[in-house]
């Protein structure tokens, strides 16, 4: 419960802690499609770019006096690159926790979300050579 400072009135604040963290974006997207999507999905880049669209739209419509702020949207090239190792962050820690715990428990999707994980991977294909960097195109 938090107390309100002027009223003091109380209010619930729930947080799921499991699931908390700082990171991109993108590693919340990539986990949810790896749940939502059937294995196999092409649907994936298309709701990737839709994530992409609707944070720069957010951006514009908070801060509508500030034009040029959406030029600090990445490219969809640039989203998707980040996307990719989103999702390798979210099968090595989260995907690999779930293999850990199915070890003591049986989790009947398991099976499922690795289908699916796996051939995004594969399906996104090969991160960026070295010589590239990810934010060349960003107007940071």
């Amino acid at each position: 419960m938090r107390s309100d400072p002027k009223t003091g009135a109380q209010q619930l604040c729930a947080y799921d802690w499991e699931l908390a963290c700082c990171h991109v974006p993108q590693r919340d997207v990539v986990e949810f499609l790896s749940f939502v999507l059937p294995p196999g999905s092409a649907e994936w880049s298309h709701y990737i770019e839709y994530h992409r669209l609707a944070l720069k739209a957010a951006v514009e419509k908070a801060r509508p006096d500030a034009p040029g702020l959406t030029d600090t949207v990445p490219s969809s090239r640039e989203y998707m690159e980040v996307a990719k190792l989103a999702l390798m962050d979210f099968a090595s820690l989260r995907v690999a926790m779930y293999g850990v715990s199915n070890s003591f428990k049986q989790v009947e999707w398991l099976p499922r979300i690795l289908s699916s994980v796996e051939g995004q991977i594969r399906r996104m294909g090969p991160l960026r050579v070295a010589s590239e960097r990810v934010l060349v195109e960003s107007k940071f």
